[in-house]
C-alpha cells in the first residue's frame, strides 16, 4: 500500500548561480510529474544571482536549503538526503530538463524491481541524441585514440572503447 504522506519521489537539486537553468529545470519537473507525489528539494550553495529568491517566488512548493557558503556538491547532496522523505530519491542537476514520462517510468521500474538500489536515466542532448555519460577506465592506447580523433570513427568499434560509443 502506498503511504499518502510519503512522496513517491524526492528530487534533490544542488544549485549555485544557475537561476535561468534552475527555473527551466523546476518547470520541466512540474510539467512532467506523471501523477507522482513529489518532494522537490533545492540546496542552494550561496548563490548571488537571485536563484533562492526565484525559487521562493515562482516555486513556493519547493523545499529549499539556503547555505551561507558553498559547501560543494557532495555535502549539499547530503543535506538534501537528510530531509528527503520519498520512497525513492533522484539526484538532478540544475541544468537538466525532465522529459515526458521519465519520472513516473523510473518510479514504476524501481517499484517493480525492489532489489535495484540505484539506477540512472538516459541523458539526451538538446537535439535528443544520446549524451555519453560513462566511460571505461582509460588505457594509453585509448588516450591516443582520443587525441587523434580516431574515437569518432564507427569502425572498428575498438577505437570508441573508452567512451563506449557503441553502448546504448
Amino acid at each position: 500500500m502506498i503511504d499518502p504522506v510519503r512522496p513517491d519521489l524526492s528530487i534533490v537539486i544542488i544549485e549555485w548561480n544557475t537561476v535561468d537553468m534552475l527555473r527551466d529545470c523546476l518547470a520541466s519537473i512540474y510539467e512532467n510529474t506523471g501523477g507522482l507525489a513529489l518532494q522537490v528539494i533545492v540546496v542552494d550553495n550561496a548563490s548571488e544571482d537571485g536563484s533562492p529568491e526565484m525559487v521562493e517566488r515562482e516555486f513556493p512548493q519547493v523545499e529549499q536549503i539556503r547555505n551561507t557558503d558553498n559547501r560543494g556538491f557532495a555535502a549539499a547532496n547530503n543535506q538534501g538526503f537528510e530531509i528527503a522523505r520519498g520512497r525513492h530519491v533522484l539526484l538532478l542537476n540544475s541544468d537538466t530538463y525532465v522529459l515526458g514520462d521519465v519520472l513516473a517510468a523510473s518510479v514504476r521500474y524501481l517499484d517493480a524491481h525492489p532489489r535495484v538500489g540505484a539506477m540512472g536515466c538516459r541523458v539526451l542532448n538538446p537535439d535528443r541524441t544520446m549524451q555519453a555519460t560513462c566511460s571505461m577506465w582509460p588505457r594509453n592506447l585509448d588516450l591516443l585514440f582520443m587525441a587523434s580523433g580516431l574515437w569518432k570513427l564507427r569502425r572498428p568499434r575498438y577505437f570508441g572503447r573508452y567512451l563506449m560509443t557503441d553502448w546504448q
